[in-house]
C-alpha cells in the first residue's frame, strides 16, 4: 500500500486466480481500503476505484496508457490496461499515485 494526496492505492502483482476473477478481486480491495487498488495479472492490469473517491479509473487509465505507450480503457469505477510487464510495477506505481495527486 502507498498513500496517494488523499486515498490509500494498492499496486501488487497477483498470481495464481482465474482470470475472470480479477475484476472482482480489484473492486473487492478497492473498497476494502476505500482507495484505488490496481492489480496485475500476466499482461493485464485492472484498476478499480471505490465510488466514494472523486477518482476516475478510466482517466487514470488514459494517463498511464499515455505514459507508458499501452492500450486500455473502462468506465469510472473500473478500467483495464492491456500489454503491461509486471517487471515494471515499480514504475506503475510510481506514476500511479502522481497521476491520482494530480486529479
Amino acid at each position: 500500500r502507498v498513500q496517494g494526496k488523499n486515498v490509500e492505492v494498492v499496486c501488487e502483482i497477483i498470481s495464481d486466480i482465474d482470470a475472470k476473477l480479477l475484476n472482482q478481486i480489484a473492486a473487492e480491495v478497492s473498497k476494502s481500503i476505500k482507495g484505488v487498488a490496481a492489480l496485475l495479472f500476466e499482461n493485464r492490469m485492472c484498476i478499480a476505484v471505490f465510488e466514494n473517491t472523486k477518482l476516475d479509473a478510466g482517466q487514470i487509465v488514459k494517463h498511464l496508457s499515455a505514459k507508458f505507450g499501452l492500450k486500455g480503457g473502462g468506465s469510472k469505477a473500473m478500467a483495464q490496461l492491456g500489454g503491461v510487464q509486471p517487471e515494471k510495477i515499480n514504475e506503475y506505481k510510481e506514476v500511479l499515485v502522481q497521476v491520482i495527486n494530480e486529479m
